[in-house]
């Protein structure tokens, strides 16, 4: 099975320099180039003030980068032969472009890089035009362009958006302890009139699956953009985020390595970034509910398990069973 793009994440987050290199011993041209970004940092010279010398990016390193960002945005769509030695190259090259994210030296063409293949990768209209590996290049652009705020700052901001103080739970405790079963009766008692429509279409709906949930998720995406904040009230925010964050770690069968709802908090998290928007409370909280779905993991629910719980639900409203 595929991996979740969160666990892509947390997987590339997490990826060390001495396993990025011996992963590269198989292909030499590449190794060959990268290598000048892993040399020790240049010394003061003798009797020099300590102060650290800078570090200058190498050609060759830099050609590599622009060399991974044509590659793969030259990448076939998902019908297209995908042989196992080209999806390791395409994620080395990936891989590269977070590793050399990191270096100060070559950040600012790596970021570009990666901006660039995603944006270029987007203009494609049909889904199905897009590369097998765009969850991976999307989690390594989500990683690599993320400003990296501490946790506790992050969360401080997010409380903005609860409007509690100290002695009401935090978002992360929140969303800790939201499952598809607490989700629900949320969605049932949601004072919003909009919401409320789509829970009965919901309920009433004869799609199966992910597709059940479609119109929710949209809303909750719509919520989080930077262009409609202004339009929902903190409790509507704090609900798309609950949504996103309950569908992003409880799947419905049948998606794979897909996580529509992930996905969603990402391009949420992508459009605060490249917005004027003065709110911090919002963007905080993306991130911090994008964060507490990669250390909680997705698991899937299958299609019987996900009737009965709507059926368990439904009973306190009505007698009919969830069609």
């Amino acid at each position: 099975m595929e991996k979740d793009p969160s666990e892509m994440i947390d997987a590339l987050k997490h990826l060390q320099d001495k396993d990025y290199l011996t992963q590269l011993k198989n292909h030499p041209k590449l190794l060959k180039r990268v290598t000048p970004a892993f040399k020790p940092p240049p010394q003061a010279l003798d009797g020099a003030l300590d102060a650290p010398k800078l570090e200058l990016p190498e050609q060759k390193t830099i050609d590599l980068i622009l060399k991974a960002r044509n590659e793969l945005e030259k990448l076939g769509g998902k019908s297209t032969i995908f042989r196992t030695k080209h999806k390791e190259r395409q994620m080395l090259l990936v891989k590269t472009l977070v590793i050399l994210s990191r270096k100060p030296a070559y950040r600012y063409y790596a970021e570009n890089a990666i901006k660039a293949t995603v944006n270029n990768l987007k203009l494609r209209e049909n889904p199905e035009a897009l590369p097998k590996i765009m969850p991976y290049i999307e989690a390594a652009h989500y990683l690599i362009t993320t400003p990296k705020e501490p946790l506790d700052s992050l969360g401080n901001y997010a409380q903005r958006l609860l409007e509690s103080d100290q002695l009401n739970p935090s978002l992360k405790k929140i969303l800790e302890k939201q499952n598809l079963e607490s989700w629900l009766e949320s969605f049932a008692t949601e004072g919003s009139w909009e919401v409320h429509q789509k829970y009965e279409r919901m309920l009433a709906g004869n799609a199966e699956g992910s597709e059940r949930f479609h119109e929710i998720l949209k809303w909750s995406s719509d919520v989080l953009h930077p262009g409609n904040s202004q339009r929902y009230s903190p409790s509507d925010v704090t609900f798309a985020l609950e949504t996103l964050y309950v569908h992003s770690v409880q799947k419905p069968e049948g998606l794979g390595g897909h996580n529509p709802a992930f996905i969603r908090l990402l391009h949420a998290s992508d459009a605060w970034r490249g917005s004027f928007h003065p709110d911090k409370a919002v963007p905080a909280a993306i991130e911090s509910t994008i964060n507490s779905a990669i250390e909680k993991k997705a698991t899937i629910v299958t299609n019987e398990q996900l009737l009965g719980i709507l059926n368990e639900h439904k009973k306190e409203f009505s007698l009919e069973e969830i069609p």
